[in-house]
């Protein structure tokens, strides 16, 4: 009997069977996606999305000379990929700079938007596919309304719930940052004649600025930082800004009139505080938002991670913030909150330079698992090993249920480098060793850039890495495996099958098990 393994993980594999001429098979440990040559130009800014066994990449490529916008996909688990990456900006290639790319999926339709800069000013442009990545509009659709060439439209953030997508930006039409939305009913065939601004400062008054979107049903969710003054001449930070969130309870059709604080008004404070970093995240009628908010009290300066959340839809938000870090020291830096929700369990994790003057980086991690009301009553260091020198890790997040997985930057071994780490059971243990997941030489090439997203039991990461001379986009699958088909039929048309039983993760054994085997 002829057998293929039917799911094969990245790591090591230890396999004890009694078959005849087993089939065996070694995948590449990392794996480069761009189908140009390698270190002819950079690619930057990845960004990948996941949804059954299906993996979507999309990035800025400079191949053609000014950067434009790439993309390829596995239907297999990250197994194959297509021979050709597909460019997504349909204006000639290389001749305006296309860049930050933002992407989402939802089961065969992806969706991309990203800053386009072909008429003089950036502008915000869309395209997408519906069977998988294979197809694209033969013309992508520019989303914001003003005219032509006349301000900067940046930061795009995209967000999808069954036929609608929404896309937000910042935007300087009146002279300063305001937030703009657009939106398609149509999975994005046919989007507003005019884009909707979501801020209601006065033009030209103090800036809203770095959108961040979620959805949950037929509600959208828009929350962004705003400048509400300058401080005091001399002190530091020069201004003040606070949380302001929009909503939509009817796809984005209509909006509140006012927009609503998010953050609560710190004890005694009217300045010298700023938010930033905003995520948000939605489920149900829960919204909930988190920031870093940095203080500065006489000559001491230092941040905090803080969340707060509503149970209404938006309408109404807690009195006092959370404080996710539980040790508040002088002159610490801490900032970038990344967010995953699973049910009622929401997970957070951040940088955070405690106890070394700002000096080294790690990675730290809280976690809720009643929608918020509570946390641990001390925050979690994920990452293992000497923390970095002036390197910022930039960690993200995903998670399933109680399995929560975690990639970031490291400085350790003299330069950056990927890393790994994974709980099952919703952040009380982790591995014993984080796992480095780009296999360059450790003294040459430099990582950045890592991107992380979950389907089912796998995961999957993506990065920028010069190990050949200039940026390439690479791939690796830290947790679970790649689906590789089935047996051929033996007695009785019977199909066996070969399975991983155990948790498999990069640099471990699992047990695998056979099923059907008659034959």
């Amino acid at each position: 009997m002829e057998m293929r393994a039917a799911r094969l993980g990245l790591g090591l594999l230890l396999v004890t069977a009694i078959l005849s001429a087993p089939a065996m098979a070694q995948k590449t440990p990392d794996l480069r996606l761009g189908t140009d040559l390698p270190g002819t130009a950079a690619s930057l800014s990845p960004q990948i999305a996941a949804s059954g066994d299906s993996v979507y990449v999309t990035w800025a490529d400079q191949r053609n000379g000014e950067s434009d916008i790439y993309f390829n996909r596995s239907l297999d688990g990250g197994a194959t990929w297509l021979e050709s990456d597909i460019r997504l900006n349909t204006d000639l290639a290389g001749v305006a700079i296309s860049s930050s790319p933002q992407l989402v999926a939802s089961g065969n339709r992806v969706y991309v938007a990203w800053e386009d800069g072909r008429n003089g000013e950036l502008d915000i442009y869309f395209n997408r596919s519906l069977d998988g990545g294979l197809t694209w509009l033969s013309s992508d659709l520019r989303l914001d309304t003003d005219p032509i060439g006349s301000a900067a439209s940046e930061l795009p953030q995209i967000a999808v719930s069954e036929d609608c997508v929404y896309v937000t930006w910042q935007d300087a039409r009146n002279a300063s940052e305001g937030v703009y939305l657009n939106r398609s009913a149509d999975a994005g065939a046919i989007w507003g004649a005019n884009d909707i601004r979501l801020d209601s400062d006065a033009p030209g008054s103090y800036p809203s600025f770095a959108p961040q979107i979620a959805t949950s049903g037929d509600s959208v969710y828009v929350v962004w930082a705003d400048r509400i003054n300058f401080n005091p001449p001399g002190q530091w930070p020069s201004y003040s800004s606070r949380a302001q969130l929009n909503c939509s309870k009817d796809r984005g059709a209509t909006w509140l009139a006012s927009e609503v604080r998010v953050d609560a008004i710190p004890a005694g404070r009217d300045s010298g505080f700023v938010v930033a970093n905003l995520q948000i995240a939605a489920q149900g009628d829960r919204v909930h938002v988190f920031w870093t908010n940095w203080y500065q009290a006489s000559d001491v300066s230092w941040a905090e991670i803080e969340s707060n959340h509503s149970v209404d839809a938006g309408a109404t938000w807690l009195p006092a913030d959370n404080v996710l870090n539980h040790v508040s020291d002088p002159d610490t830096r801490r900032g970038r909150p990344q967010i995953a929700l699973s049910g009622d369990s929401i997970y957070v994790i951040w940088e955070d330079r405690r106890g070394s003057l700002g000096v080294d980086t790690e990675v730290y991690f809280n976690r809720s698992l009643d929608g918020g009301a509570s946390w641990l009553p001390s925050d979690l260091r994920i990452d293992s090993g000497v923390p970095g020198r002036l390197v910022e890790p930039r960690p993200q997040i995903t998670a399933a249920e109680n399995a929560i997985y975690v990639t970031w930057l490291s400085h350790r071994d003299g330069k950056e480098d990927i890393y790994f780490d994974r709980s099952l059971d919703g952040g009380l243990t982790w591995l014993d060793s984080d796992i480095r997941l780009d296999t360059e030489n450790p003294v040459d090439g430099v990582s950045l850039a890592p991107q992380i997203a979950s389907s089912g039991d796998s995961v999957y990461v993506v990065w920028s890495d010069d190990r050949n001379g200039s940026e390439d986009v690479y791939f690796n699958i830290p947790f679970g495996a790649q689906p590789f088909g089935e047996g051929n039929a033996g007695s009785g048309a019977i199909v066996p099958r070969l399975e991983g039983t155990d948790s498999l993760t990069l640099g471990s054994s699992f047990t695998l098990s056979v099923s059907d085997g008659l034959g």
